[in-house]
């Protein structure tokens, strides 16, 4: 079993995170997430973004965010002090493990996380509370995704180093691409029409990189697609820009 299951927590961007048995213990792959994102909104000077983290599991990425964009960020690029951070996922369970990891880092107040199969309650979240500023000049959506990308064999060939956890946080159908297919479905039909700046960060296996490109060309084919190595120099994230102006 897991140091991290037996003793409750696990290290994470520098932060300590609560985890158990129904959440994914938080990778340092994912780290590069977090810095990617923060170098999108410094390059590109956001001031003003709403951020969304589909299938957030422990929370671990948007309250990595968070803390920095309170503290560090803002004095440094001006950032507005009302953004809208959204944590989505399936499971209630382990929402409930995300607003614990949230409040115990005091961003409990910052963060609104919300029980959705991927973006499929997007419409409902904007019309029932109004977390969405969807258009505006000065508005910019970043949308963070560490989904389950594992394929089945691939699933089977780790199965020692993986049994502890989850199957539905790890396996994805046969090839690995199920939900990230659903999810690229979602973005093109509920909010490509929106006209404001869309990132998209999604963590992926690297022997996924050519299906993954080809995917987002069907869905997005207006998409500036990039792909960023992880420290072992593998292809470890895509990150996807829509109705870009610059």
């Amino acid at each position: 079993m897991p140091i991290a299951y037996l003793t409750g927590h696990k290290e994470f961007y520098g932060l300590n995170f609560l985890v158990n048995k129904d959440t994914l213990i938080p990778r340092p792959e994912t780290e590069l997430m977090v810095e990617e994102v923060l170098k999108q909104i410094k390059n590109d000077k956001i001031k003003n973004f709403t951020l969304i983290d589909v299938g957030t599991g422990s929370g671990c990425i948007p309250i990595c965010l968070v803390k920095i964009f309170y503290s560090v960020i803002p004095a440094q690029a001006g950032i507005q002090e009302d953004l809208r951070i959204i944590g989505l996922d399936i499971s209630k369970k382990v929402l409930l493990i995300a607003c614990r990891n949230a409040k115990l880092h005091k961003v409990n107040n910052k963060i609104k996380f919300i029980k959705s199969n991927l973006l499929k309650n997007i419409l409902c979240i904007v019309g029932a509370i109004h977390e969405l500023p969807l258009q505006g000049n000065n508005t910019h959506l970043i949308i963070t995704a560490n989904l389950p990308y594992l394929s089945k064999k691939i699933y089977r060939q780790n199965y020692n180093n993986l049994k502890y956890e989850p199957k539905s946080a790890l396996i994805a159908g046969k090839d690995g691409l199920k939900y990230y297919c659903q999810l690229l479905k979602q973005i093109q039909s509920r909010i490509t029409y929106y006209s404001l700046p869309i990132t998209l960060f999604l963590e992926i296996d690297p022997s996924q990189k050519n299906q993954m490109r080809f995917l987002i060309k069907k869905h997005l084919p207006i998409a500036k697609i990039e792909f960023k190595k992880d420290l072992a120099g593998l292809n470890r994230l895509i990150v996807i820009k829509l109705n870009q102006k610059h």
